[in-house]
């Protein structure tokens, strides 16, 4: 015997129901809702349960209509003014977007353009796989003895390329405007 006088080393625990009125003695069960329990409209093995988007959601972001958001990713050349050329982003900076950017960036690198500006206004987020293909970008930039700068980074962005170390080695600035007065007195 233990100490509680139960007999054995381990008492069961049993959960305690609540009988409620008029139900002849027996605990009311309350429906539960499960996750997945609705049925499957479609055979794409998402199930049919709805997840609402969330509050801080933008709403000029691309749907699914499951409330799953799907930002898209856009990358133009906003200006090329001899050795200079600003590259317009715009989306989530991740494995696709990245080799977007490097592969414009080698290609303008190619055709002698020696500084790159960024412009990110329009990017929020970049993941890890982007970080290392933007590192790509700076050290081609290097080689040819360019200038890779970026500007309008969000406070996130700019954190995370100081983390990063990609602040250390590339300039940074507020806006557009400040970057292409600096730059164009580089060159």
């Amino acid at each position: 015997m233990d100490r509680s006088g139960r007999g054995g080393s381990r008492a069961r625990l049993r959960p305690r129901r609540a009988a409620s009125p008029g139900a002849g003695g027996q605990a009311a069960r309350a429906p539960q809702a499960r996750l997945g329990a609705r049925a499957d409209p479609a055979p794409d093995g998402r199930g049919g349960d709805h997840v609402p988007p969330r509050l801080d959601q933008d709403p000029h972001d691309q749907a699914d209509g499951r409330g799953v958001t799907v930002e898209t990713f856009e990358l133009s050349i906003a200006q090329r003014q001899g050795e200079l050329a600003v590259l317009e982003v715009a989306g989530y900076i991740n494995n696709e977007g990245g080799e977007a950017i490097a592969r414009e960036a080698r290609t303008l690198l190619d055709a002698g353009c020696r500084t790159l500006l960024l412009d990110l206004h329009a990017t929020r987020i970049i993941n890890s796989i982007g970080i290392s293909l933007l590192l790509e970008v700076l050290e081609r930039t290097i080689e040819v003895k360019g200038t890779l700068a970026f500007c309008c980074l969000t406070p996130s962005i700019a954190k995370t390329f100081q983390i990063m170390g990609l602040a250390q080695y590339t300039r940074i600035f507020p806006d557009r405007a400040a970057a292409l007065v600096e730059l164009v007195k580089v060159r």
